[in-house]
């Protein structure tokens, strides 16, 4: 999964200095991106079909930037639009516009570091996932399963707000795909994703999923699946400080993930001498 991100901004060092702080933050937690940049004469150049997300400033010498933003929006609807700017006096209009966030360029790093980290995460969990059309002909993203079950030489995924998807993938197969993301075995013919455990009973060796249903963890898989779950609400304790009430909400999930600390990424901004 590829994250692309298109800046939009008539200053060009303005447009260097937004894409070396999402840089810092995507390398740092292992995101892979691309990032284009755009000024308000050659937008339209770009093929923003397949731009995830656009990072925009709302003053332009030519054209208003909610104009902009508007004819965007009507011709590109699937795209998520973050404003980032330094007027302070037409923050409703950014809303309008469905903008996902306000950001002021004057803001302490920290600050600005914070909420753009936060976005990015948020964008690339929403389009994190794949596309396979032996599963499903539309993309698939990995939030929207709750596990994984392989009965009968089938493998079935267990979806979230969508129908069941029946596989004729083995188990193993997806464990492997499955590895560098938030799954992990916990029987022999099940992977679950750990976003979505309600609760577990370690005495009666039993998962509830946060639609309901009940997955076994056997004695070969218990240690590590324990460790990932014990880490993941640990971090969940840390930022939120209430796992059960928090695991299964996606987007309040997503922000906290990452066992990032802000500190990291404007340590690491720094480093790579990112213009402040």
């Amino acid at each position: 999964m590829i994250l692309k991100i298109l800046i939009l901004d008539d200053n060009k060092e303005e447009s260097e200095k937004t894409k070396c702080l999402c840089e810092k933050i995507l390398i740092t937690c292992n995101i892979k991106y691309q990032i284009y940049l755009a000024n308000s004469g050659n937008v339209y150049q770009h093929s923003l079909k397949n731009i995830d997300l656009m990072i925009m400033e709302t003053k332009f010498d030519a054209i208003d930037g909610f104009e902009l933003a508007k004819a965007l929006r009507r011709r590109f609807p699937e795209i998520q639009l973050c404003f980032m700017t330094n007027d302070k006096d037409r923050t409703d209009q950014g809303y309008s516009v469905h903008a996902l966030h306000y950001l002021y360029k004057s803001s302490q790093n920290d600050y600005l570091v914070s909420n753009l980290r936060t976005i990015l995460y948020e964008n690339y969990f929403i389009y994190s996932g794949f596309k396979d059309k032996r599963v499903s002909i539309y993309p698939i993203h990995y939030y929207e399963i709750y596990y994984v079950e392989y009965i009968d030489r089938h493998s079935r995924l267990h979806m979230r707000g969508r129908r069941d998807q029946n596989t004729t993938y083995s188990l193993h197969y997806w464990i492997k795909k499955l590895e560098s993301t938030w799954f992990v075995q916990t029987y022999r013919s099940y992977i679950v994703n750990l976003l979505w455990v309600k609760q577990y009973d370690r005495k009666e060796k039993m998962i509830t999923m946060s639609n309901g249903d009940k997955i076994p963890v056997s004695l070969m898989y218990r240690n590590h699946f324990e460790s990932s779950y014990y880490k993941l609400k640990e971090m969940f304790a840390k930022k939120q400080g209430n796992y059960e009430n928090t695991c299964y909400s996606f987007l309040s999930c997503c922000k906290h993930y990452f066992p990032l600390a802000l500190d990291e990424s404007i340590t690491l901004a720094q480093k790579h001498n990112c213009p402040n």
